[in-house]
């Protein structure tokens, strides 16, 4: 009866803790709510242009109703036209890149893509770079499917002898969209290592994040057993 008493008594705590975790939504009542949250989820979880299938539950006239539909996330620089989408992103770039940079890596830059609304097949991409000068200022790219559809970014080309904040403001852009530079390798600050220490401290933290409430849960619960344990015992006598 003790030892029961006592596991009663030790759940106590865990107890507590799973009374404050959230509770799940309801389901939508409409389809129209259905898509408005769906859409929202969808943008929080997709930081990228494009088409995506998606998941809706609702009820409707006391049913629960699902099915899979096809949602359109857009950008600043996003052109559909049905059913043919494109985007690219503006960008920057080092001075001393620009001559070394062919038509596949302004693409590549730029995370320019197509794709199709309907079938979400990939298009091809080309790269109308004629503007481009290499010489500091702002130009024009145009990106193009073979369909003629077509978005325009703006390329800004930086001298980073100037300033080497604006070194790190481009580095940390372009890694993001999946370009190396190579006009840092001399640097000292080896700015090759920088996401790598980047994201060793960004581990780092979310560990500690996460270790140090399940700590102080089991540290709770260990004195806890021992304090119903004294209790028991006084009790007992």
């Amino acid at each position: 009866m003790r030892k029961k008493l006592l596991a009663i008594l030790c759940l106590v705590p865990l107890l507590l803790f799973l009374q404050n975790l959230p509770v799940h939504a309801t389901i939508p009542t409409s389809r129209a709510e259905a898509s408005e949250a769906a859409m929202a989820a969808l943008e929080k979880i997709e930081d990228r242009a494009g088409t995506y299938e998606v998941k809706l539950v609702y009820e409707q006239n006391g049913r629960t109703i699902t099915e899979t539909v096809l949602m359109t996330i857009t950008a600043a620089n996003t052109v559909i036209q049905e059913p043919i989408a494109i985007d690219a992103q503006n960008v920057i770039v080092a001075l001393a890149d620009v001559s070394q940079m062919s038509a596949t890596d302004w693409i590549t830059l730029a995370q320019a893509h197509a794709w199709n609304t309907q079938t979400l097949a990939d298009l091809n991409v080309q790269a109308d770079t004629s503007s481009i000068q290499n010489k500091v200022g702002v130009y024009p790219i145009t990106f193009v499917t073979d369909n003629g559809v077509a978005t325009t970014i703006q390329a800004e080309v930086q001298d980073l002898t100037a300033s080497g904040e604006n070194a790190a403001v481009i580095y940390q852009a372009n890694m993001k969209n999946g370009w190396h530079e190579t006009s840092y390798q001399e640097n000292k600050f080896m700015w090759a290592n920088f996401g790598n220490w980047f994201d060793i401290t960004i581990s780092g933290v979310l560990l500690l994040g996460f270790a140090i409430p399940i700590t102080i849960l089991i540290i709770e619960y260990v004195v806890t057993k021992q304090i119903i344990q004294k209790l028991i015992d006084v009790l007992g006598k």
